[in-house]
């Protein structure tokens, strides 16, 4: 299982809180689990299906996409916070999946015009962009239902 941060042993027997599981397999365990009606009992672990109130927040190491070039496909499994160099001019196209990336594109020395693909626009995308050596800009992402989306922040 990769890009979990937590990895669950399955024990036939587990206590958990007050419950103990009796599941024979993986599959029963989790069926026990979801089934459990005080949300105490499988604490501190999220359930994957939602409907619960965290409290606090996550930190995250965002990731980079290295020197745009030739076309550039953000992906959301590199997590929804990414960042680039524009060295020059490329193609940034839309995601192939729904998602929302946040991607922070930073102007290096020959920074080039952004051209982009495959997605839907309306009458303004935010902010301009500009090829000025150590201009940032933030490229917000929103793919729905394959509609995608952007538009710039400009951060000077």
């Amino acid at each position: 299982m990769t890009g979990y941060a937590r990895r669950v042993r399955f024990e036939p027997g587990l206590t958990s809180g007050a419950t103990t599981l009796t599941a024979t397999n993986v599959q029963d365990a989790i069926d026990q689990l979801l089934s459990l009606t005080n949300i105490g009992d499988v604490d501190p672990y999220l359930l994957v299906a939602g409907g619960q109130t965290t409290t606090g927040g996550f930190q995250f190491t965002a990731y980079n996409m290295g020197t745009g070039g030739g076309t550039v496909t953000p992906a959301a499994y590199n997590g929804n916070y990414q960042f680039l160099s524009n060295a020059g001019a490329f193609t940034l196209a839309a995601p192939a999946a729904d998602c929302a990336i946040d991607i922070l594109i930073i102007n290096a020395s020959g920074a080039g015009a952004i051209t982009f693909t495959g997605f839907t626009v309306g009458a303004s995308t935010g902010d301009a962009l500009d090829t000025t050596s150590g201009h940032k800009f933030i490229c917000s992402i929103r793919m729905i239902d394959g509609v995608a989306t952007y538009l710039i922040k400009a951060l000077q």
